[in-house]
């Protein structure tokens, strides 16, 4: 009995000293489009992590258990240029971060559009 006691308290002790070592925090935002409206379906992405998601129909976005330490955040969005912000995640706070992502303009080379005639010549009767 005092032996199954001992191991309740050593895994005990283990399993206190263990969560107060590995610390986590929260990250939210929104991601706003160039005229302050939300951009749902945004990629936001913590590189030093490889943790990645979309944003919701309001833009928004919430990391959570995002481990102490600097964070690097990229958020993308097809037709806008790719936003970076790098942050320092403490114990003692919740990050609360906005993107006002730029529209990316791009232009295109010129397109030459060719055609043959004679066509029509090639068209058959359908009958029932």
């Amino acid at each position: 009995m005092k032996h199954i006691f001992l191991k309740f308290i050593f895994s005990s002790l283990f399993f206190i000293a263990f969560m107060g070592g590995v610390k986590s925090q929260t990250i939210e935002g929104v991601v706003l489009n160039e005229s302050n409206k939300p951009l749902p379906g945004a990629t936001v992405s913590i590189k030093t992590h490889n943790l990645a998601m979309s944003t919701n129909d309001k833009g928004e976005f919430n990391f959570t258990k995002v481990p102490i330490g600097e964070v690097r955040l990229r958020v993308t969005f097809i037709g806008y240029k790719p936003q970076e912000k790098t942050i320092e995640i403490t114990e003692t706070s919740t990050k609360k971060l906005n993107f006002n992502m730029e529209i990316e303009s791009t232009e295109l080379s010129e397109v030459s559009v060719i055609g043959t005639s004679g066509g029509a010549n090639n068209i058959e009767k359908i009958s029932k």
